[in-house]
């Protein structure tokens, strides 16, 4: 195998992109995850229950983001 001109270490969207973006400028790039899938968070997989198959992203988020139950509701009525 050819060597490459980058190595991205993680197969998120965001090294998916990178990879696309130097690939079409004639770059060689080799993406190095640690999952059997590409994709990262964006994804499913059976997380909560045998079965039951979630986007990765939407269960880990709240977490990620520090979101809690107390978050402030509206103060009026939207119509």
């Amino acid at each position: 195998m050819p060597a490459a001109d980058y190595v991205i270490v993680g197969s998120g969207i965001n090294a998916l992109v990178a990879a696309a973006l130097l690939g079409r400028k004639g770059r060689k790039v080799v993406i190095v995850g640690r999952n059997d899938r590409i994709g990262g968070a964006i994804r499913t997989a059976e997380i909560t229950a045998p079965g039951f198959v979630h986007d990765v992203m939407a269960t880990t988020r709240g977490r990620s983001r520090g979101f809690t139950t107390s978050a402030p509701r509206p103060t009026r009525d939207p119509d």
